[in-house]
């Protein structure tokens, strides 16, 4: 039938390129400096309940009365004597603080007043003479002699970091455990502007008082008692 002169030429071209750059990087640190110092500190805890000889304690008394720094008794009171006359007596007090290092850490300070066991003259209470005899422990700011100290030449004090004693509730009340800690920080750290407790009600109105036995007390374990933790 004939040469139809149809040329079948079927050119078929497969260029596919696939191209997978994927590229990961992990570039973990982890950095662990665990340190841990563990400083030796010396702990301390002492305790000072001083007697005659080495105790230092008085009374003031601005009708100048049974001002004495041997009396077996603190008085902080105001009352009455002589046929009415109004007086006011504050009672001072220093254990010696000396041995603890000026920058130590006071951890712990503790004061124990035992109360006077017999009568008269013990704490006057809101019940029975209708006063309240809420009394302040106060730094003593310069120096005193319990052998010369008078109401005249009574030492300064501060009320910085008082302590107050709340009311007595029975009339021989002991005040145990008394946080005394930053006044004896600021004695420790400041020795120079301090000297020790002044004991002084708030208000030195009569008939109010708070009685304590004294280092010169006969009963040792009445003594005033100081104990002070610290490194």
């Amino acid at each position: 039938n004939g040469n139809t002169g149809t040329n079948y030429d079927t050119i078929v071209t497969y260029d596919t390129i696939i191209t997978y750059d994927t590229i990961i990087t992990v570039d973990s640190i982890i950095v662990i400096d665990t340190v841990i110092v563990i400083d030796t500190v010396n702990l301390y805890n002492i305790v000072m309940q001083p007697d005659s000889t080495s105790g230092k304690d008085a009374v003031i008394h601005s009708l100048d009365l049974f001002t004495s720094g041997s009396g077996e008794y603190l008085w902080a009171s105001a009352w009455t004597w002589n046929g009415g006359n109004e007086g006011v007596m504050r009672a001072l007090m220093e254990f010696d603080l000396s041995e603890i290092p000026s920058n130590a850490v006071i951890l712990d300070a503790r004061l124990s007043l035992y109360g006077k066991k017999s009568a008269p003259d013990q704490h006057s209470t809101f019940d029975v003479y209708g006063t309240y005899n809420t009394t302040h422990i106060k730094r003593i700011t310069s120096q005193w002699d319990e052998n010369t100290v008078s109401w005249n030449n009574q030492p300064s004090t501060t009320e910085q970091n008082q302590v107050m004693l709340p009311y007595s509730t029975s009339p021989n009340q002991n005040y145990l455990g008394i946080d005394v800690k930053l006044i004896v920080e600021d004695i420790v750290s400041n020795p120079e502007n301090g000297f020790g407790f002044m004991l002084q009600l708030d208000e030195e109105v009569y008939y109010r008082a708070m009685a304590f036995a004294t280092s010169d007390n006969k009963d040792a374990m009445l003594r005033p008692k100081l104990e002070v933790s610290y490194y």
